[in-house]
């Protein structure tokens, strides 16, 4: 299990490629973000975006999953989060698009979290099938220490 002492600043990983379909957009969009755009490929059409797209909280919520399966395949141990700061989101996911993201730890902390648990401050990127960046945060969490008494 990996603790707050192993992460380094700098330390990076990129997830694997999801792929997004109609199904997912609309079931999505149905329960979180019912607008036309995001439910109604007829209407979709007639907006800016020309066809239907993703959810912004959609594509934020597939890059958290795809950031749990990385940090668990690189063995971390048991983390909390704190909050996302500065989300952009640049570009839509469109019907038939992949998603892919880059992590990267740019702080960690020991300033103001409990004893057991230090600050991790990271950098999240996601990218369709063409490289380009869609979305963007930083993820504030907590990550536990090595000596602690948690569990």
């Amino acid at each position: 299990m990996k603790y707050f002492e192993d992460v380094k600043v700098g330390e990076s990983y990129e997830s694997r490629a999801v792929a997004v379909t109609e199904e997912d957009i609309v079931d999505f969009a149905t329960q979180f973000d019912p607008q036309p755009f995001h439910t109604e490929p007829s209407a979709a059409k007639d907006t800016m975006f020309g066809d239907l797209v993703a959810s912004g909280w959609h594509t934020a919520a597939l890059c958290h999953r795809l950031s749990l399966e990385i940090l668990n395949e690189a063995g971390w141990g048991a983390g909390i989060g704190r909050g996302i700061e500065e989300l952009k989101w640049i570009d839509p996911l469109y019907v038939g698009d992949t998603l892919r993201i880059e992590y990267e730890i740019v702080d960690k902390s020991r300033d103001s979290s409990p004893d057991a648990y230090g600050n991790i401050r990271s950098r999240i990127s996601g990218y369709n099938q063409h490289d380009e960046c869609i979305i963007t945060y930083r993820g504030n969490g907590m990550l536990q220490c090595r000596n602690s008494n948690v569990g």
